[in-house]
């Protein structure tokens, strides 16, 4: 196995974590440990890699990115904190749901599997960069997706009794392309009508803040 992450130059911490594996019956000789590197350094660590391994319960975020753009299996675990998540949301958008495990024991078996199919692992290095560049870098389609989520999510918590409305714009800008903007709005008093109406968006209701703008370049 091998670590790399800043501070893994520290001889005295690559010693503890050799000590807290040995302790749990992984042999001190197996696990490589290294500290920062350049971007083409880092990515040459992938080729001599066979899977990655999502961290937990913090994901990987632009690491696990580049692993899967070299050509390895992530498997991840997510938990219920948005970073925990990010593995599992690369991996929803490539489908390789196989890859997300659901509990410890689970993470284990998936390992497991590309870890002894080497015809797996081929397959999915020689598409892996090109289903990256396809259906991770598409910054328009990734905008909508986003809004559309926000808007179902709004929706949901609207339907839940909470008197509250969500307004969605996309406006044409002459430097971006299109740019979206989603804003809560909140009640001055609890309207009569329902949460969405035309009329929610009318007298009674104050814009909160903007929660979220997303530009896409063209």
């Amino acid at each position: 196995m091998h670590l790399k992450a800043r501070g893994g130059d520290d001889l005295a911490a690559v010693d503890r974590m050799r000590n807290r594996f040995a302790q749990r019956g992984v042999a001190r000789a197996r696990i490589e440990v290294s500290g920062y590197a350049s971007v083409p350094e880092a990515l040459g660590v992938y080729r001599d890699a066979a899977i990655a391994l999502d961290p937990f319960p913090f994901s990987g975020g632009a690491n696990s990115c580049d692993a899967l753009w070299m050509g390895l299996p992530l498997v991840t675990w997510p938990r219920d904190s948005l970073i925990s998540r990010q593995g599992a949301a690369l991996l929803h958008a490539l489908d390789r749901r196989q890859w997300i495990a659901r509990d410890a024991g689970d993470y284990v078996a998936i390992v497991c599997g590309p870890a002894a199919d080497a015809a797996e692992r081929r397959r999915w290095s020689e598409i892996a960069a090109a289903q990256v560049a396809e259906r991770l870098s598409d910054a328009a389609r990734f905008a909508t997706d986003l809004i559309a989520a926000l808007n179902r999510a709004w929706s949901l918590r609207a339907s839940d009794g909470f008197a509250a409305a969500s307004h969605i714009r996309a406006r044409q800008t002459a430097t971006t392309g299109v740019e979206h903007e989603a804003h809560l709005l909140r009640p001055q008093a609890r309207p009569a009508f329902a949460p969405g109406s035309a009329q929610s968006r009318g007298r009674g209701w104050t814009r909160s803040r903007t929660i979220t703008r997303i530009a896409v370049c063209r």
